[in-house]
């Protein structure tokens, strides 16, 4: 299953990580703007909130996502762990895995493709996925017909929709409904240790 880096991904990206097939996460591929590859959502109490990693560009017109740099000229990770830390304070697994994540929001990471990785190895571990995952080699081209080829499918700004996605409790469900395409982090804030099954049950049901 070939997938590009994402930051925070949303359920929908995580789900492939609950199959048996072989993840290869494409760093050699040009990087798209407006997409989850540097930004997430996630419910705020005033509705659906993006938070969005600021990038260094350059003057190359395609640029391979393994060389964005991150900016730090505002201060985007004391903003996003506020915004997230407002989100979920009240949700019933933010204290149990609050300190394994506001350490990547204390520490300085040059590289996108660096950051999102790691990040990915600990959502995957608190979720209780012990996936191992790739990545390419060359530059791959998009394929509309290979089925195993997710880049476009996955290819969005704007949080997606499943219609037959399980429900789970939400902080704010009574005021917005259940919401879909957020984060990961909805979901393991809200189920903690039942991520995984959560996660797995989805897969089985055609969620990938």
């Amino acid at each position: 299953m070939l997938l590009f880096s994402s930051y925070l991904p949303p359920v929908n990206y995580l789900v492939q990580f609950a199959g048996p097939q072989t993840i290869i996460l494409d760093g050699k591929e040009h990087f798209i703007k407006q997409t989850i590859r540097n930004r997430c959502h996630i419910l705020s109490p005033n509705g659906i909130q993006p938070l969005i990693i600021p990038v260094i560009h350059n003057d190359r017109t395609h640029q391979p996502v393994e060389d964005i740099k991150i900016s730090y000229d505002h201060p985007w990770q004391r903003q996003h762990w506020r915004s997230i830390q407002s989100a979920y304070r009240r949700s019933a697994y933010f204290e149990f895995y609050m300190d394994d994540l506001e350490h990547f929001y204390n520490e300085r990471y040059d590289s996108l493709l660096h950051f999102n990785t790691e990040l990915l190895k600990h959502i995957l571990n608190l979720s209780g996925l012990k996936k191992e995952f790739e990545f390419t080699k060359a530059f791959t081209p998009y394929s509309q017909e290979d089925r195993t080829d997710l880049r476009n499918t996955l290819n969005n700004g704007s949080p997606q929709v499943n219609p037959g996605q399980q429900k789970y409790p939400q902080v704010f469900s009574s005021k917005f409904g259940f919401v879909q395409g957020l984060s990961t982090i909805d979901l393991l804030f809200s189920l903690g240790p039942a991520t995984g099954e959560y996660l797995k049950k989805e897969y089985l049901l055609g969620g990938h």
